[in-house]
């Protein structure tokens, strides 16, 4: 199975890690005392730019969910329609010749859902298999690469599109009265990603995938639902859980597929955080900085969750650079993904 093309888009508002730093300071103070001795996270994050489906004064106001959904259902069409335009246009296929779309998306509600609104911007065809996928949160990027590749075994399926919309920025809350929604504002950023996943040979191949998901661990990620929107869950268990368990699923995979570290010559990842990508290139023997374009899309675009690794994918492609790579994500589960890709 081959990638023949990958389109994506950003929302309209850029900001600053500086001047999300300055709306935390001055919506958090009054309920959370404590709020600046988490300020640190901002530096930490590496971070310099995000994107927003809202402006930074949006930020410093009350929203409810009717509010939220209303911004989250107009972006999220704009910005699929844009990444997936870009995709089909990149890998010369038309509407038409789609013959199943996963669609992806955690930080808001639908229904119908996404992929039935695209059908009247976009000119599918009538009877186009439609996969809308909720749940999956920053390891939906690389799962739905994986169940693309199950979905082309079928001999009627010749074409897969991927859409991966995220506006993780409308969980931001006023006013939040604990540390992880402090970090969750360091580290978050909006933006989709679509991957045309095909029959037919091009520059990516797509060769091994696994995932793998560890027992116990649902309080690990996801959302907790509030009156006004949905909330953040993210453990600081999250780093540790990667240094110590991470190297044993690597290790099964390599096994699985007779595979060393030796046989890859670049290394990608979800960009949860610093810390995380630290301990992932320790698993790989990498020194420190090494995963360039890991560490590239979270300084320019944050954690946008399930389309980020898709971002770091074509990071590594506009370098036109060759040989095998492995991919990796964490997600809500307590899950991780690894595919084998080759230029």
């Amino acid at each position: 199975m081959f990638v023949k093309g990958i389109g994506k888009s950003v929302p309209e508002f850029k900001f600053t890690q500086k001047e999300a730093y300055q709306v935390v300071s001055q919506t958090y103070g009054e309920r959370f005392p404590a709020v600046e001795r988490y300020f640190t996270s901002f530096d930490n994050s590496k971070i310099e730019t995000r994107y927003s489906a809202s402006p930074l004064q949006w930020f410093y106001d009350d929203h409810g969910w009717k509010e939220r959904s209303s911004i989250f259902k107009k972006c999220t069409i704009k910005l699929a329609k844009d990444a997936i335009t870009k995709c089909l246009t990149e890998g010369k296929t038309q509407p038409t010749d789609i013959d199943a779309v996963i669609a992806v998306s955690t930080t808001g509600i639908m229904t119908p859902s996404l992929d039935s609104y695209l059908m009247d911007v976009i000119p599918f065809r009538s009877d186009l298999i439609r996969i809308p996928i909720f749940g999956w949160g920053c390891a939906g990027g690389l799962l739905s690469l994986g169940l693309a590749q199950e979905l082309l075994q079928s001999p009627r399926i010749k074409n897969v599109l991927v859409i991966c919309v995220e506006l993780c920025t409308l969980s931001f809350f006023k006013g939040a009265t604990n540390a992880k929604d402090v970090i969750s504002t360091s580290l978050f950023g909006d933006g989709a990603a679509a991957v045309l996943v095909s029959k037919e040979e091009a520059e990516i191949k797509l060769n091994f995938f696994m995932k793998h998901r560890w027992p116990d661990s649902i309080e690990l990620m996801g959302w907790n639902i509030e009156n006004n929107g949905l909330s953040v869950i993210f453990s600081q268990k999250i780093p540790e859980i990667v240094r110590t368990e991470y190297p044993k699923v690597l290790g099964s995979f390599l096994s699985r597929y007779k595979r060393s570290l030796k046989d890859y010559k670049h290394f990608l990842a979800h960009p949860g955080g610093p810390r995380v990508i630290d301990y992932l290139e320790a698993a790989y023997g990498l020194g420190h900085g090494d995963m360039h374009e890991t560490r590239k899309v979270l300084s320019q675009y944050g954690n946008m969750s399930s389309p980020t690794v898709l971002f770091v994918l074509d990071e590594l492609r506009k370098n036109r650079n060759s040989g095998r790579a492995l991919v990796s994500t964490l997600g809500p589960g307590f899950t991780s993904g690894i595919l084998e890709i080759e230029f």
